[in-house]
């Protein structure tokens, strides 16, 4: 099954969440610095000379780094039970576009439900990362 999901929603307070970890650039490399996770421990990344949609270079990270940076903006942010958990093509987007959100701010209100485009790329992020290591198989962002 494939992962995959839209990048649709606006990013800029994602990444200003992700900068304003008290890690910082730590946070925001872990989430938004890669082009290529394998589901392979390692510190740092790896950046190959392979083409990617961005730049000349491919970067690698290690999803376990990726999880570690999501879960916990995934507390700070409280994100409800209501989030698909093992998701495949569009499963988080589809949720974030449906009514099923609304109900969800609804019943579980709080800092998630104050940024739903936050909100997404955290679920987005963490899911990815999740899915990498419980497959065991690569995530490409494109």
């Amino acid at each position: 099954m494939l992962f995959e999901e839209r990048m649709y929603q606006l990013i800029q307070t994602f990444e200003g969440l992700c900068r304003a970890q008290p890690d910082g650039q730590d946070s925001y490399d872990a989430l938004l610095g890669w082009d290529l996770l394998v589901p392979v421990d390692f510190e740092d990344f790896m950046s190959l000379p392979v083409l990617a949609p961005c730049s000349e270079n491919t970067t690698v990270l290690s999803p376990h780094r990726t999880l570690k940076a999501a879960k916990r903006l995934a507390v700070q942010f409280a994100l409800p039970p209501h989030v698909p958990h093992r998701c495949d093509n569009l499963d988080l987007g589809n949720w974030f576009d449906s009514p099923a959100t609304a109900e969800a701010v609804i019943s579980h209100p709080g800092r998630w439900a104050e940024d739903l485009d936050a909100a997404y790329y955290t679920a987005l992020y963490l899911r990815a990362a999740e899915r990498s290591l419980w497959r065991q198989c690569p995530i490409s962002c494109v």
